[in-house]
């Protein structure tokens, strides 16, 4: 199980602080979700213990109804912008999205933190040449 964890944030890019004791299926798929500071700290207190906070969500995505199960697991380096591993458990039953769906959607998320990461790094060297002069 860490195994298939590890492989989905090796495949985003990210290291997992905590890995939980779950089980997942082969329809795991791992994505990023953004909080605001009063969900963000509910959430870290919940994971504090190696926990990990499962939620079952209906969305509509691209006009679809789907059930997602999530899992939120910490990420290390992220705490202080309150970033979270989305681990999204598909119920084949209930969805209507396929898989190539939610690569998709996942990799669109993972492009948007890397636009806000490199707006991030342009805004800090701006900031130093202005200190600079």
């Amino acid at each position: 199980m860490k195994e298939v964890k590890a492989k989905y944030a090796e495949f985003l890019g990210y290291d997992i602080e905590e890995v939980s004791s779950g089980d997942i299926d082969n329809h795991i798929k791992i994505g990023f979700l953004k909080y605001d500071k009063s969900q963000f700290e509910i959430l870290e207190h919940v994971c504090e213990n190696n926990s990990e906070l499962v939620m079952r969500n209906l969305y509509n995505i691209g006009g679809k109804e789907v059930y997602l199960e999530e899992r939120f697991i910490l990420l290390k380096d992220y705490r202080d912008k309150g970033l979270k591993i989305l681990i999204i458990g598909i119920d084949k039953t209930d969805s209507k999205l396929k898989d190539d769906e939610i690569t998709n959607l996942i990799l669109k998320e993972r492009n948007l933190y890397d636009e806000l990461n490199k707006a991030n790094d342009t805004i800090k060297t701006l900031e130093n040449n202005l200190r600079n002069g």
